[in-house]
């Protein structure tokens, strides 16, 4: 129960900085999720140069790619995250061939996945 109580979710500074690459990395879901690499920026006494993008479908809607213009801010004064992109950029440096096997990427339900039901990193996941 909130007892009307206003929760802050940004931070009170956040500033402007560029996107300079995209990371993939692969994830429990089978997918590979987005990492945003920018200029750092100091927020709140610390020195900051990636956020997390939550996933190709918010990536692609904001169009936060590699020369984007975003604002960053701290999320409950912890987590960087873009919260405004000033000039989109859709060069999001989607992975040609899966770092694993070599085989396609591929998007499938605005997720970027191997195309390869045997790669070893999927089977690593399933299997455990």
């Amino acid at each position: 129960r909130l007892n009307h109580q206003i929760y802050k979710f940004y931070s009170d500074s956040d500033t402007v900085t560029t996107v300079t690459d995209i990371e993939w990395n692969f994830k429990d879901n089978l997918s590979f999720t987005p990492k945003i690499i920018f200029k750092p920026v100091r927020i709140q006494g610390r020195n900051i140069g990636r956020a997390t993008s939550n996933g190709y479908q918010r990536l692609s809607s904001i169009k936060a790619g590699i020369g984007a213009e975003v604002k960053i801010a701290l999320v409950n004064s912890t987590i960087p995250q873009v919260v405004q992109v000033l000039k989109p950029s859709e060069d999001y440096n989607i992975p040609k061939s899966c770092p694993s096997c070599g085989s396609h990427m591929t998007i499938i339900n605005d997720k970027v996945r191997c195309t390869n039901k045997y790669c070893t990193m999927i089977y690593k996941t399933l299997v455990g």
